[in-house]
């Protein structure tokens, strides 16, 4: 019998960098890292009856400057692992599913300017080929201050969790809709 290419067993599993602590999943600089590493060792996987090569497109970070600005800009102060994600990457999506994605500072403003939001929320991203966002409270505390805002029906649901567990979870569901999810027993 021959074998298959294709196949991957335990041993070919990407190695982690020698100083990852595993209590630091969430940190989003282990998530960018562990992401840019599928990037550079394709592999497909299955998602909604189909078979997906998961590709991951970051844009540039922003810098320390930009958020600062943004930051002045809106008033408030942002979550420190949404932070710490602008300036890895100023944004990113999923190279084969259009309909999620999350937004870089310009398009955050943008978003004001188009979007009739409390001035306390920033739209952080699109979700469900653009019928919901994702937005942040910053009035909220950083653990619960992640909401999806329906545009349809204007429903606005909290997804009690900071940047860092909402970016886990978005790129587990490879930008699906986990938070609709809880019928199958996930808690929030």
């Amino acid at each position: 019998m021959g074998t298959n290419s294709n196949n991957r067993d335990k041993n070919d599993i990407l190695p982690l960098p020698e100083d990852y602590d595993y209590g630091d999943y969430l940190k989003i600089s282990n998530i960018i890292h562990q992401l840019r590493m599928l990037n550079d060792n394709p592999g497909y996987i299955y998602n909604h009856g189909v078979s997906i090569n998961y590709i991951f497109s970051f844009n540039d970070g922003c810098t320390p400057d930009d958020i600062c600005k943004l930051e002045e800009n809106i008033g408030y102060l942002l979550p420190k692992d949404y932070k710490e994600f602008l300036l890895y990457t100023n944004g990113m999506n999923f190279s084969n599913h259009v309909g999620s994605y999350l937004v870089g500072i310009g398009e955050i403003y943008i978003n004001q300017n188009i979007f009739d939001y409390p001035q306390s929320t920033i739209v952080i991203g699109s979700v469900c080929d653009g019928s919901a966002h994702v937005v942040i409270d910053l009035k909220k505390e950083h653990d619960a201050c992640i909401f999806i805002h329906d545009v349809y029906s204007g429903n606005l649901q909290n997804l009690n969790c900071g940047f860092a567990l909402f970016f886990n979870r978005f790129i587990m569901t490879y930008g699906s809709a986990f938070w609709e999810w809880a019928g199958i027993g996930l808690s929030f």
